[in-house]
């Protein structure tokens, strides 16, 4: 009786562990499933960053020559000029005995459209002598990457020129004279583009009262001239 309960328990016992068994190799399979799962996923995130990565190379590659294209002139142009000023500054007497403010007109009559888009670059080379090819490039880009929609905005631009003009061409600048530079320029531009304003407006209610006068005037000579018919008559 008691080999017989024996040998019962003996078989189920092993049921018991075929089911263990069975349960153990179907949660490894599974936990196998999930990994490569895992990892597959990992592949694909990897593989989408790669590609992400390439595509923001090749995005800026194609940013960088389009702005090289469009910068390249204006720094050969730039330096052209610094050239002769250069020269003329070296071996021209007449030039030399310019003041700042000549200079600047001189060149901003030899140069038209170079002066008109780019003043602050030119009145520094002209007044100054002062030219940074990496200061432009970077001036430049900053104009092309930041909206200038307000005269203060237009007027930051400009200091920010300064600024990096005397960043690559000013020894041992600190910091603080940077923005020092950067402060100042951008004040005494605002004020001057204020009195620019200010002397237009003048200008312009001159003409509006020139203007008006003269219609008073043509009136009182056309009134004349019929009470002339008139009186003949």
């Amino acid at each position: 009786m008691c080999n017989i309960y024996t040998k019962k328990e003996m078989e189920k016992k092993d049921v018991h562990k075929k089911v263990d068994s069975q349960h153990c190799s179907s949660t490894t399979s599974s936990g196998v499933n999930d990994k490569n799962s895992r990892n597959a996923k990992k592949k694909q995130e990897i593989e989408n960053n790669r590609i992400k990565a390439i595509e923001k190379a090749e995005m800026n590659a194609q940013k960088n020559e389009v702005e090289k294209k469009r910068i390249d002139p204006i720094v050969n142009e730039a330096a052209i000029i610094f050239s002769d000023y250069t020269k003329r500054m070296r071996g021209d007497t007449q030039f030399q005995n310019l003041c700042k403010q000549s200079r600047f007109e001189y060149y901003m009559k030899r140069y038209i459209d170079f002066a008109r888009q780019y003043p602050i670059i030119l009145r520094h080379i002209a007044c100054f002598g002062m030219y940074s090819e990496k200061a432009i490039r970077l001036y430049m880009k900053k104009c092309y990457n930041t909206q200038m929609d307000t005269d203060e905005e237009f007027c930051e631009r400009q200091a920010d020129f300064v600024k990096y003009l005397y960043m690559f061409t000013g020894k041992h600048c600190s910091q603080n004279k940077l923005n020092s530079v950067w402060a100042h320029t951008k004040k005494h531009l605002m004020e001057e583009l204020e009195a620019n304003k200010k002397e237009r407006q003048v200008i312009k209610d001159r003409r509006e009262k020139n203007k008006d006068t003269n219609n008073i005037e043509r009136r009182d000579n056309v009134k004349r001239i019929l009470d002339m018919r008139k009186s003949r008559c």
